[in-house]
C-alpha cells in the first residue's frame, strides 16, 4: 500500500479508473511533473500491482484491485484530510490489513 502514499499516484489511479488509459491521456493530468516522473510513478504502481499494462502505452487497474482501490479513494475523499498516509500492518499468519492515518499533505 505504500505506493498509494503519493498524491500523484492516487491521481493517476483515479484517471485510469475514469477512462484515461493511455500514457498521453495520463500525461495530460495536472501536477504529474516531467515525463520521467510520470513513468516513475507508473512503474511504482505497476510494481505494487495497482496497475498493469493493457497494451502498448495503455494501463488498467487489475479487476482484483478495483474494489480495494475504490474503498481507499472513498475513505480519503470523506476523511477531511487533503491526502492520507496509508500503511499496511502485517498480522499473524501472513495476513495483512490496511490502517489509515490521515495527515495533510505537505
Amino acid at each position: 500500500l505504500g505506493a498509494l502514499g503519493h498524491p500523484v499516484r492516487l491521481a493517476l489511479l483515479r484517471g485510469v479508473l475514469t477512462g484515461r488509459q493511455s500514457t498521453c491521456e495520463l500525461a495530460a493530468l495536472d501536477g504529474h511533473g516531467t515525463t520521467g516522473q510520470l513513468y516513475h510513478h507508473l512503474h511504482q504502481l505497476q510494481g505494487a500491482r495497482w496497475l498493469r499494462t493493457s497494451g502498448r502505452g495503455r494501463y488498467e487497474v487489475p479487476a482484483a484491485q478495483v474494489i480495494s482501490l475504490l474503498v481507499i479513494i472513498a475513505f480519503l475523499a470523506t476523511s477531511g484530510a487533503a491526502w492520507g498516509v496509508i500503511s499496511a500492518i502485517a498480522l499473524g499468519g501472513g495476513a495483512a490489513r490496511a490502517v489509515f492515518r490521515c495527515q495533510p499533505h505537505p
